[in-house]
């Protein structure tokens, strides 16, 4: 009976939504959106009932005269909940169509662990901006899968498991998937076209100058024709084809120092990555702070940025990677403007590991370190970086 009853109320509902001019599949979500007055920003207001739980809002924003496309997620965890897409000024003209998908549950990590030593336990780091906001023992169920609360937070985090002995080289091995996903997306909550403004309508050049009032000598064909020229190259290192391969732009700096370890096994002569480091670039000093921990210093200043394959960790990860997985490391100095929250005040290391062509023969494949997506800003610039 109660089935049928929920039955009707998502058609009751489906069957309203014209009235409304909105989808209300989910019978607890009621989005809503308007345009300011200025035309630059949309306005979105997501009401819940007390009776939904906490889920995910998807939404894609399409610029139909450029074509653009953009995404995002929000969390809806309050009653009401309100968010601002700002249109650049690039994107003023023409129609912008938003529309909205709802999924009942935030992000969630879930996974299992393929390989185990005995009698040991493995933790879990969560680490954003820099800082750590989960610090726990994994709990496995018999099959050795486990699944870990949700977590609402900004773009990106980083997602790391480890032996509970710090000092272990040994890592785990361990697959994850984070729901929802965009196919999880199916009930569409809301969709609308915005009209930003009116086109202007240009005239040609042609017609604004027309060709024949032009002098004659500037109808001739003025094309020259350039001498043979002979073009050599030289041949890159692995280490500039690596760079090239697997950083981004925002991992590259005019004054940054690549250190390779792909060409030679110097590398696997030290116990730790900072130790190898220390030998190739001047003015690195490890100290150890009054609490008993390692910091590392560069011109006098505390390095607070480390990243491994550009997921940012905390420096205890940086000391337990293996340094036979190591490809290059990058060494930013002070100031890298690449870091997040001001932590790149001290500079920045970098660390890749081997990938791909580069990875060594009968390397083991443990996958320990993990980038997991976080929610949207509240307040979105659309299309940025498009």
């Amino acid at each position: 009976m109660l089935k049928r009853i929920l039955l009707l109320s998502i058609i009751t509902c489906f069957l309203s939504a014209d009235i409304f001019a909105q989808q209300t599949i989910w019978p607890g979500i009621f989005v809503s959106g308007e345009k300011n007055t200025s035309g630059d920003t949309i306005w979105l207001s997501i009401k819940k009932n007390d009776y939904q739980n906490p889920g995910t809002l998807f939404l894609t924003a399409f610029h139909i005269n450029s074509g653009q496309i953009d995404s995002m997620f929000f969390p809806i965890v309050d009653s009401i909940s309100y968010f601002a897409l700002v249109i650049p000024k690039t994107y003023h003209e023409g129609k912008l169509k938003i529309t909205a998908s709802f999924y009942g549950k935030i992000f969630e990590v879930s996974g299992m662990v393929l390989n185990k030593l005995q009698d040991e336990n493995i933790k879990v780091l969560l680490i954003t901006n820099n800082q750590k906001i989960y610090n726990k023992e994994l709990v496995l169920n018999n099959d050795k899968q486990f699944t870990l609360p949700g977590f609402i937070f900004e773009n990106k985090a980083s997602l790391i498991f480890n032996y509970k002995l710090a000092n272990k080289k040994d890592k785990p091995n361990i697959v994850i998937k984070q729901t929802p996903i965009v196919k999880n997306f199916v009930d569409t909550v809301f969709e609308k076209e915005f009209i930003l403004s009116e086109e202007k309508i240009i005239d040609s050049v042609e017609n604004i100058l027309p060709t024949k009032n032009l002098p004659e000598n500037n109808k001739k064909d003025k094309s020259v024709l350039l001498k043979e020229v002979t073009v050599t190259g030289i041949k890159k290192s692995k280490a500039e084809k690596f760079n090239e391969t697997y950083t981004t732009a925002m991992f590259n700096d005019a004054d940054e120092r690549i250190i390779s370890c792909l060409d030679n096994n110097n590398i696997l002569s030290y116990p730790d990555c900072l130790s190898f480091l220390r030998t190739q670039v001047s003015g690195l000093v490890v100290n150890t702070s009054r609490f008993g921990e390692s910091v590392l210093r560069w011109r006098g200043k505390e390095v607070q940025a480390f990243y491994i394959d550009e997921i940012e960790v905390d420096m205890d990860q940086i000391l337990n990677l293996p340094v036979s997985d190591i490809a290059i490391i990058k060494a930013f100095p002070p100031p890298f403007f690449g870091a997040t929250g001001g932590n790149g005040d001290g500079g920045g290391i970098a660390v890749y590991t081997r990938q791909g062509e580069y990875k060594r023969e009968n390397a083991a494949a443990n996958k320990w370190l993990f980038s997991i997506k976080g929610y949207s800003p509240a307040i979105h610039v659309l299309f940025e970086g498009k």
